[in-house]
């Protein structure tokens, strides 16, 4: 007797998912300022911000996911 495959399939985990976000315009003119003068992108503050509050507020996240604390 066979056994059963599962119904659904398995769909991979994405690499990144796009989020949108919506500042007051004082906070995305400091996150500019701070861009340029990191030499970065205001996309790459805001990963490292969410970064460093999920690795700060949930050190257990953190180590699932392989983040340094």
């Amino acid at each position: 007797m066979r056994s059963k495959k599962p119904s659904h399939s398995v769909k991979a985990i994405p690499s990144g998912t796009r989020i949108t976000v919506t500042f007051p315009s004082d906070d995305y003119a400091e996150l500019l300022r701070l861009a340029s003068a990191k030499r970065v992108s205001a996309s790459w503050i805001v990963r490292d911000a969410v970064e460093k509050y999920l690795t700060g507020d949930i050190p257990l996240f953190a180590n699932a996911n392989g983040r340094k604390l």
